[in-house]
């Protein structure tokens, strides 16, 4: 009897520890799992993050390659290692426009830029979707232009209340406004933003004291976007 026991106690023990080895077994695969996933869907692999001046206090601060969804033409069409970088404003002024155009090699890189605000960086893509192979020899600006009067969402005018695809627009300012109004936002905020690209919506036809206008902002997020101008426009009407 004392045997049999001794032998149904060993079984025990034996698939006791073939059960802690299945399980250590499992818990590595899935940290393995995990790691590989992680290292597999990391957006942005970066060549390089040595500053390249190209004037104007352009500069551009980071360069590399790009996996994830395309936010340089409102699409969001999935691309895989797109050449990127990333161009810092570090002028005393709100830049308007500028076009990059970059080499690697004897390939050319094209990349545009709107609205960044005085000492803010933006994200951007190449315009022809083309991947990323070598880091950049050079590059240069062109096209570049500032505003005169550096960007203003007109605080003292408007209250914005900030929704998922929706702006609502509230006129504070105890007067009528006839006047069009256009408001422009990009995706991204506290100092880096995400796409040369702006995107713009449009109240017609004025809006009254205490008026609240929604305006239809398809790109929009609550979270991560940022409205960077307001501009008001005499109205056609």
């Amino acid at each position: 009897m004392l045997h049999l026991k001794k032998r149904k106690i060993k079984k025990i023990i034996k698939y006791s520890l073939l059960s802690l080895c299945i399980l250590i077994a499992l818990g590595l695969a899935v940290t393995l799992g995990i790691y590989i996933y992680k290292e597999c869907t990391k957006p942005v692999r970066t060549y390089t993050d040595e500053e390249m001046f190209l004037g104007s206090g352009l500069s551009i601060v980071e360069t590399g390659k790009y996996s994830g969804k395309y936010f340089e033409d409102g699409t969001d069409e999935e691309v895989n290692d797109v050449m990127f970088i990333v161009l810092k404003n570090n002028s005393s002024k709100d830049l308007q426009y500028a076009d990059i155009v970059a080499l690697s090699g004897d390939t050319e890189f094209l990349f545009t830029a709107s609205n960044i605000p005085s000492g803010a960086s933006v994200m951007l893509l190449e315009k022809g979707k083309q991947q990323a192979k070598k880091e950049l020899t050079s590059a240069e600006a062109e096209s570049v232009s500032f505003f005169d009067q550096n960007m203003d969402i007109k605080k003292s005018l408007f209250k914005i209340q900030r929704l998922e695809g929706v702006i609502n627009l509230i006129n504070i300012s105890g007067s009528d406004i006839t006047d069009d109004v256009y408001l422009y936002y990009k995706n991204g905020g506290d100092g880096l933003y995400f796409g040369g690209i702006t995107y713009r919506a449009r109240v017609t036809g004025g809006i009254k004291a205490n008026e609240i206008k929604q305006l239809g902002a398809k790109h929009f997020s609550s979270a991560d976007s940022d409205i960077v101008d307001i501009v008001l426009t005499a109205s056609a009407e």
